[in-house]
Order: C-alpha cells, then sequence, then structure tokens
C-alpha cells in the first residue's frame, strides 16, 4: 500500500512537469480587439449594399457615423385659438411629399434642409411657408389660419364727382405714405378704377389705416384704428380742394350731338424754350440759304410773301360730349386761371366772350343759350351767350376725409 502511495505521487510530479514544459514551449497568443461589425445600413467590406430604407421614410434616421436627422411639429388653429380639425397639411421637399389631415401632426427623422409646408381649409385662406429644419432639432410650427378681410370703397371729389386711377394705401401702425416707388412695392395697395372704385384686402384684423395718393404726394391720410370682422368695411376717401365746372345748354329738341370746350390762354414760353427756338431757326435758315445757292430747291415767284400763322389766343383745354339733356361736367380745371366756354355742332363754332376763373372747393355753374342749326355761318367763330355764377361749398358739405360705414 505504501508503494502504491509513492508511485502516484511520483506520477503526479510527473505530469506537473511535463504541462510546464509545454507552456514554455507554446506561449498564450497575444491580446486581440475584437473586429467591428459591419451595420446594416451602410455598405460592408465586400461591397454588399444596404437595405432600402421603409416606406415614408427620408433616410435621415439617426445611425452611426451620418448626419443627426430633424424633426418637425405642426399646430393648425383658427382666428379665436381654437384646432381647425378639417385642415390639410402638406410638407413637401424635392420628390419627398407628406400629407396630413387635422389639426396637428409631428415628423421625426427627417433630412435636415429647407422644406415647404402648406396649409389649406374649404373655408379659409391658404397658408404656405419655406422652413428650414435644423440638424438633431425638433421645429415646432403654429399656423393660424384666418378670414381676410375685404374692403370696398371709393374716391371722390367734394362735389361727388369720381377720381380714376387714385392710388391708395393699406397701412398698418407705424408705417407711413410712400415717398417713392421703391417704398411702394412693399406696401399694400390698390388704385381705382374709371368710377373711382376700388377693393382693398387685408390679410388680417388689427390696427389699419388709408392714405390716399401718388408715392411722394399725399392727398388724404387717417389715423390708425381697428378694422375688424363685421365691422365697417366700405369706405369713401372724399378729397377737398379740387374744381368743378357744369354746363346746362340750352337748345332746340332734335339737335344735333353737341361737344362741349372750355379753353385757356396759351402758357407763355419759358426764356430757355424761346432761345433753343431762335437757334433753331437760326440753323434751318442757314441751311435753307446754302441750299438756294447751290440750286438744289426752287425760288418763289417774286412777290409771294412768306407769313407763320400768329399764335392762337385761346387753346381748347378740355373737350365733353354734352349730354341728351344738356349737361356736362368739367373737373381737374386749373383754378385761378382765365377760362372761356365753347361749344361745337356739326362744324359750327361758337365761344363766348365772357372770362371766367374756378377756385378749388367751388361750384360753377354756366347757362348757355344754343341757337337753332344752320342759322350761322360755319366758317365764323360765333359769339355764344351765357351766364354763369360761382357759388363755394359749406364746410360741411361733403366734408374732405376718410368716411367708414358697415356693409347694408
Amino acid at each position: 500500500m505504501r508503494n502504491l502511495a509513492l508511485a502516484l505521487v511520483a506520477l503526479g510530479g510527473l505530469v506537473l512537469l511535463v504541462y510546464m514544459a509545454r507552456e514554455r514551449l507554446d506561449p498564450a497568443p497575444p491580446h486581440r480587439t475584437p473586429e467591428r461589425s459591419v451595420s446594416a445600413e451602410q455598405p460592408s467590406a465586400r461591397g454588399e449594399s444596404p437595405p432600402a430604407p421603409l416606406a415614408g421614410s427620408t433616410g435621415g434616421e439617426a445611425r452611426r457615423g451620418a448626419p443627426l436627422s430633424a424633426g418637425l411639429a405642426v399646430v393648425v388653429i383658427d382666428g379665436d385659438g381654437g384646432p381647425l380639425n378639417d385642415a390639410r397639411s402638406l410638407l413637401t421637399r424635392g420628390e419627398f411629399s407628406r400629407e396630413f389631415t387635422g389639426a396637428r401632426f409631428e415628423l421625426s427623422g427627417l433630412d435636415a434642409g429647407l422644406y415647404r409646408l402648406a396649409v389649406s381649409h374649404p373655408d379659409l385662406p391658404s397658408w404656405t411657408r419655406d422652413l428650414t429644419l435644423e440638424p438633431g432639432a425638433k421645429r415646432r410650427v403654429i399656423v393660424q389660419l384666418r378670414q381676410t378681410l375685404e374692403l370696398r370703397g371709393r374716391v371722390t371729389d367734394r362735389f361727388g364727382s369720381p377720381k380714376p386711377r387714385m392710388r391708395v394705401w393699406a397701412l398698418r401702425a407705424g408705417e407711413r405714405h410712400p415717398t417713392s416707388a421703391e417704398e411702394a412695392r412693399a406696401l399694400l395697395g390698390a388704385v381705382t378704377d374709371g368710377n373711382g372704385k376700388l377693393r382693398l384686402t387685408l390679410p388680417e384684423e388689427g390696427n389699419w389705416h388709408l392714405s390716399v395718393g401718388a408715392p411722394g404726394r399725399p392727398l388724404l391720410s387717417e389715423a390708425p384704428h381697428a378694422i375688424l370682422h363685421g365691422g365697417a368695411d366700405r369706405f369713401e376717401a372724399v378729397i377737398g380742394g379740387s374744381t368743378h365746372l357744369e354746363f346746362k345748354v340750352n337748345f332746340p329738341r332734335g339737335a344735333e350731338p353737341l361737344t362741349a370746350l372750355v379753353l385757356s390762354r396759351p402758357q407763355e414760353p419759358e426764356p430757355w424754350a424761346v432761345a433753343e427756338k431762335q437757334t433753331a431757326d437760326e440753323q434751318r435758315h442757314k441751311r435753307l440759304s446754302e441750299a438756294l445757292s447751290r440750286g438744289a430747291i426752287e425760288t418763289r415767284p417774286p412777290g409771294t410773301e412768306i407769313r407763320s400763322a400768329p399764335p392762337p389766343q385761346w387753346i381748347n383745354l378740355q373737350t365733353r360730349r354734352v349730354a341728351a339733356d344738356g349737361t356736362v361736367v368739367f373737373t381737374a380745371l386749373p383754378a385761378g386761371e382765365e377760362l372761356r366756354v365753347g361749344l361745337i355742332r356739326s362744324g359750327e363754332r361758337y365761344e363766348s366772350p365772357v372770362v371766367l376763373e374756378v377756385h378749388p372747393d367751388e361750384l360753377v355753374r354756366v347757362e348757355l343759350e344754343l341757337p337753332p342749326p344752320g342759322t350761322t355761318d360755319a366758317e365764323v367763330v360765333m359769339p355764344l351767350p351765357m351766364t354763369w355764377t360761382g357759388t363755394a361749398l359749406r364746410a360741411d358739405e361733403n366734408p374732405a376725409g376718410i368716411h367708414w360705414r358697415e356693409e347694408r
């Protein structure tokens, strides 16, 4: 038994010596870093293509080594701040397009960049904006759809005559009448038609005021005031300082059509214009003398005189067709200048020898007596009997200003 135990001990020592000898002859391999696994969303080392993104995705989901994605949250409300559940939203960017129905929606995993968001509603004006989505951020947008305000108005003078081609501006609080065409391009405005009427569409309620006149020439303005839904949306802009001349022609029934005239004296030319004309006449005379000396043109027979026509003492300033009831109105006449009136009928010309003047905000009435047709010499300007009166408007008669009223 004792010999058996000694044999086992000797065998164990031998096994230990063999194991230690093998460790010295075959050392352990050095430590290695584990290989990085290839993501399913990027190409592998073997050239394999990544799987296609899910339907409806922009391909901007967060992934290792790729730019951060962006997000968007949109809420659509009405003018009172309530949700618009019938709103329709469309988000687009290139070929990407997503449509939503309801008062709110959210998107994540979008590629950063510029998008266009269009929101519409069956009963309200649409809304369209360009939005920039930043990488790694979520943008929140509140869209408020309001019913626009349509204003209807008319521009006249104090006599009620329409003012066509008149510019009207709708200005927010703090804005002023434009002083140049460049400033005018940034403002909201409209132009009256031939009857002095126009329409202005305001994008929202708020404090607005109207101003009338071309850029740099304001004629009429008002203080800012609240323009609200259901409030006054009709206005009449009355401009003061206009001239007004009314004709009343008494003539036999069945007479031929008449044309009324307002005549004025020709304006004296400016000194510089006289000098230019004199220089041009001298050059023309020199060229004519040279042409005569060369025999380029024939001379007139002896005794032939060349006379220039004398300048007219009165010229036509305005013409109007006389209505069937014998009335006609002239506006925008020069104030304080000498004027005469006349009539034309089938080649017959009549002029009144009476000189009159018109003044701002003064009503001038002229009554004319026209003889029967064919009783005068058509080659002679016949005198025209007339009477006239001028009456200044009272301060309370259709005063100048912008007057508002509600739609009836």
